[in-house]
């Protein structure tokens, strides 16, 4: 991962998520070596918009959707795997 350079940064740009959706980032972000989840996104943005041939800012709205698509399938297996738990525990 190509962790950006350390500008200032003065822009703020949000994004509702679950619970379980930022604890899913989170763990992501851990697990890829970034200090925290906005340098991960961040880096994330970039670096999938440079590999599209983009300039930084042309594809970030397509990779959001993509890790919107993502963490919704995380969920959804997270979900599966609890009923999975709770059906043994019952």
């Amino acid at each position: 991962m190509t962790i950006p350079d350390r500008r200032r940064r003065s822009r703020i740009v949000s994004f509702r998520l679950s619970q379980e959706e930022y604890d899913s980032l989170k763990d992501i972000s851990t697990t890829n070596g970034a200090n925290n989840v906005s340098e991960y996104t961040r880096s994330a943005a970039f670096n999938a918009d440079a590999e599209a041939g983009g300039n930084g800012a042309g594809r970030i709205e397509n990779m959001l959707f993509n890790i919107k698509d993502r963490l919704e399938k995380l969920e959804s297996l997270g979900l599966k795997l609890q009923q999975m738990l709770n059906g043994k525990n019952q």
